[in-house]
């Protein structure tokens, strides 16, 4: 506001007489030497990563000691970003558009009053946010399944893979613990709840379970409030090992007898193996004879059907024990067989001299 003043003048002479007067007015007008000024010189403030858009950060005042149009202003907000919003109305600045913590931890902006004077006269005022990380984003996993294998009989504690997981948030909402939530029927793996590393828990036998492949279901969780997860699957396979040894149906020795007639070629008997591995390339049996065993015996290598492979005289040798063997390709077992020859009437009697006086 302009100020007026009033004086009113008087003439006197020397011996104090009032020769007369006047008025004088003297107007002071304002020149525009105050700054507009904020009520502080820094607006701080600290949000969630997902406040609502509208929402108000904090309120502002501006002042300026000049009058007229010199004490009058106008306020801007200077937001590169482009994240907030002036609200005029109230005089305060609100979230304009969302934030992600994972992009942007901390946000500057500035305000800005301009008076009306002129020459003009401006000053700022800066802005600082400070963004909090929410739990919204889930564990991701480094695939989108796995595949491991491991051996029957291999060693607990045995590490046959790992599984990775990261999260986009920070602090206790990024840490993430692993855990098995399925597929794991006989309690054969267990993971490392910080590492991922899935190992053997407990002692594998395929012939037991008779399981070839677990199908594992892990789960990725991390520690924010409320938790969120992810699922992978995890394929175990389980391998074969020869660990068993072909064994005979029956654990004494095989008898049989033939007549000193038989033909060659003919069946004798047969014996029979089973081997308890798994897979057929453990388990397939192959037959054989030792090498000390008679020729005049075979055997059939997949059968185990023993024929007579000569002739026999009762009258020589009425009896024979041979080996056979029945191996797997790496290991073998085996048993004898006792073979009776039976005497046959092929023989006419022979006088002592072929005559008599």
């Amino acid at each position: 506001m302009d100020h007026g003043y009033e004086l009113e003048v008087l003439a006197l002479n020397n011996l104090a007489f009032s020769l007369g007067k006047t008025t004088i007015y003297v107007y002071v007008l304002d020149v525009n030497d105050n700054t507009p000024i904020f009520n502080e010189t820094t607006y701080s403030a600290t949000i969630l990563e997902n406040t609502a858009i509208g929402t108000a950060l904090f309120g502002f005042s501006a002042s300026d000691a000049d009058s007229t149009t010199n004490g009058q202003f106008t306020i801007t907000l200077q937001d590169g970003g482009g994240k907030l919003s002036l609200n005029a109305a109230v005089n305060a600045v609100q979230i304009g558009t969302t934030f992600d913590y994972e992009s942007v931890q901390t946000y500057t902006a500035q305000l800005n009053v301009i008076d009306h004077g002129a020459p003009a006269l401006t000053s700022t005022a800066n802005i600082s946010i400070t963004i909090l990380d929410v739990n919204d984003n889930a564990p991701v996993f480094g695939s989108p399944s796995y595949s491991m294998s491991v051996d029957e009989n291999t060693a607990t504690s045995t590490s046959i893979g790992q599984v990775t997981a990261t999260d986009a948030d920070s602090t206790t909402n990024a840490q993430i613990a692993f855990s098995i939530t399925g597929g794991n029927t006989d309690s054969l793996f267990a993971i490392d709840a910080s590492t991922g590393s899935i190992t053997v828990a407990s002692d594998i036998d395929l012939e037991t379970t008779l399981e070839p492949f677990y199908n594992l279901t892990v789960v990725a969780t991390d520690q924010g409030t409320p938790a969120l997860s992810t699922t992978v699957y995890v394929g175990v396979s389980i391998g074969d090992v020869n660990d068993n040894t072909p064994a005979f149906n029956q654990s004494i020795t095989y008898s049989a007898s033939i007549l000193e007639s038989t033909s060659v070629g003919s069946s004798v008997l047969t014996v029979q193996a089973t081997d308890a591995d798994f897979t057929l390339v453990h388990s397939t049996i192959s037959y054989s004879l030792s090498a000390g065993s008679s020729s005049k015996f075979s055997i059939d290598s997949t059968s185990g059907v023993i024929s007579t492979a000569g002739t026999f005289d009762f009258e020589g040798v009425m009896s024979f024990v041979i080996e056979v063997i029945a191996s797997d390709g790496q290991l073998s077992s085996s048993q004898n067989v006792s073979i009776s020859i039976l005497d046959v009437n092929d023989n006419a009697p022979v006088f002592g001299a072929s005559s008599y006086v």
